[in-house]
């Protein structure tokens, strides 16, 4: 094979590794806040800022930490996860937000995490490291129907993104009480294609209800390649210059 050939081999493979998914719906951004740990946008990036300055004044730090995370990831990665197509969109709906800075925002409550507890280590089965680097880790989050996930801590703040029907979820937290419960998918309404903010998630297990097993539900198995599952739910985690305190392991006070 000639230098030419196999340049243009190179660049085949390449396109068709590149290949965009398309999906049938548009992207969706959340327009309502689920306390403590699903904010809007503004409060989400402040709390990011703050993480990485104690002292800062405005949500630019967190922005740019995003979007620097975001784009560690190259353009191959981003389309073995079937993603390409979506990241610009996010990063141009919450840098393009008008945030003031709320100087009476509350703390988010202290908990003792521990690294122990971490989702792919006390959680596997449910869990599972699509891609990691030193800025963003991605989780491929599942569980079968009718099935409770292991309970598991998120340190990280993160954003999901995923596309399937409405499947039903009940949230525990940590002495089994139902944190949050939502209604299973009816059957009729279409897949949806959203992205979520998500604060740092203290100890919880989700459980899945029967529509987790359509082939439509955000719910990939994790042992499928992301482009044999119709529906997913990814989760990207921040690594914010490895800024995360794990106090539940601690040995001095």
């Amino acid at each position: 094979m000639n230098q030419l050939a196999s340049k243009l081999l190179v660049s085949f493979i390449f396109l068709v590794e590149c290949t965009a998914r398309t999906f049938p719906v548009p992207l969706e951004f959340p327009i309502k806040a689920g306390p403590p740990t699903f904010p809007l946008a503004c409060e989400w990036l402040q709390r990011i800022s703050l993480q990485l300055n104690p002292n800062a004044t405005s949500v630019r730090s967190g922005q740019h930490a995003v979007t620097s995370a975001i784009r560690s990831l190259d353009d191959s990665t981003l389309a073995w996860l079937q993603l390409n197509e979506l990241m610009e969109p996010i990063i141009d709906e919450y840098t393009s937000a008008l945030c003031p800075f709320n100087s009476s925002m509350e703390p988010l409550q202290w908990h003792a995490w521990k690294k122990a507890m971490d989702a792919p280590i006390a959680a596997p089965h449910n869990h599972k490291i699509m891609v990691q680097n030193e800025a963003v880790r991605v989780l491929d989050v599942y569980a079968p129907a009718n099935s409770r996930e292991q309970f598991h801590n998120h340190r990280r703040f993160s954003f999901f993104v995923f596309y399937g029907i409405d499947m039903g979820m009940t949230d525990y937290g940590p002495d089994g009480e139902v944190r949050g419960d939502s209604p299973d998918w009816d059957g009729k309404s279409k897949p949806r294609l959203r992205v979520i903010w998500s604060n740092p998630e203290w100890f919880h297990a989700v459980y899945n209800k029967k529509s987790g097993s359509n082939h439509l539900a955000p719910n990939c198995p994790l042992e499928n390649s992301p482009e044999d599952c119709d529906g997913f739910l990814f989760r990207i985690e921040l690594n914010l210059n490895g800024s995360y305190r794990y106090q539940g392991d601690e040995t001095q006070p």
